[in-house]
């Protein structure tokens, strides 16, 4: 049996459904500008919290599809007159939402990072976060490490960097190809750590294995030559034990010129 509806009646049932739609769409557009994850004043607070210090951005962007944000010269600073503790030129995040339902970020890539370390400052305990980066990569970092006022900072070219898993239950994995400064060379490293303690980072547990590759001791100006190594770590980030091998196919003591070479195993 068919049903005729006169065209007002249809008209009048079609506007009822369009304007229940709207209301729906613009309902969820609320919710969804309110509680979206990739605003900007929420990743702020992430990165804040992550470094305890302030970050801001020159430009920012949120993108919906793939859900995610684009920042630019990205600065994370403890005090407004200090130096910044890190520097990003452009940092993108990308995630589904299948991820989003359960509070995970499937990628952050940072290009052109900057970082100054600085002792922690003493700060309240931060709340821990709850979400997840299945993959963190900083490739072409650089960090450096002040010494004394007689010193340059020692700089670590990183390379190669990606972590895995970060801020997860279970322990979060990293790999690592960056120049070594003391002495020069090309260190590979990788393993895992965790799972990451937030309110004592410190005494998060790494473990893993290094390489380090054809290392110039002339840095240290009374030798010469070329030394390799390879070996393991493991303890916390405040009391990190190593134990492995070097090799020294070629040494040579600078004021004499006598040379040797000799390989020192189990050297801790």
């Amino acid at each position: 049996m068919e049903m005729w509806l006169p065209k007002s009646r249809m008209g009048k049932s079609f506007l009822v459904v369009a304007g229940g739609l709207l209301v729906l769409i613009l309902s969820a557009a609320l919710l969804l500008d309110r509680y979206w994850p990739f605003r900007e004043g929420a990743l702020q607070r992430e990165l804040g919290q992550a470094a305890s210090a302030g970050v801001r951005f020159r430009t920012f962007k949120t993108k919906y599809f793939p859900p995610g944000c684009l920042a630019e010269g990205v600065v994370s600073q403890r005090e407004q007159s200090g130096p910044p503790l890190i520097t990003i030129q452009r940092l993108t995040v990308r995630s589904n939402f299948l991820d989003m339902l359960h509070h995970h970020v499937s990628i952050i890539r940072a290009e052109g990072t900057r970082v100054n370390w600085q002792k922690e400052q003493s700060k309240p305990e931060p709340k821990s976060s709850v979400t997840v980066v299945d993959r963190l990569i900083a490739d072409d970092a650089v960090l450096e490490v002040a010494r004394t006022p007689r010193h340059e900072p020692l700089r670590f070219v990183f390379h190669k960097f990606e972590v895995r898993n970060l801020g997860g239950r279970s322990p979060s994995s990293f790999t690592a190809e960056l120049d070594n400064p003391l002495p020069r060379g090309l260190l590979l490293v990788s393993g895992h750590f965790g799972p990451w303690n937030s309110l004592a980072r410190r005494r998060t547990a790494p473990e893993g294995e290094y390489t380090l590759q054809n290392a110039d001791p002339s840095v240290f100006h009374a030798i010469a030559g070329v030394i390799s190594s390879q070996g393991r770590f493991s303890g916390t980030f405040d009391n990190l034990a190593v134990q492995g091998q070097t090799s020294t196919p070629v040494l040579t003591v600078v004021s004499t010129h006598h040379g040797f070479g000799h390989r020192n195993p189990a050297c801790r």
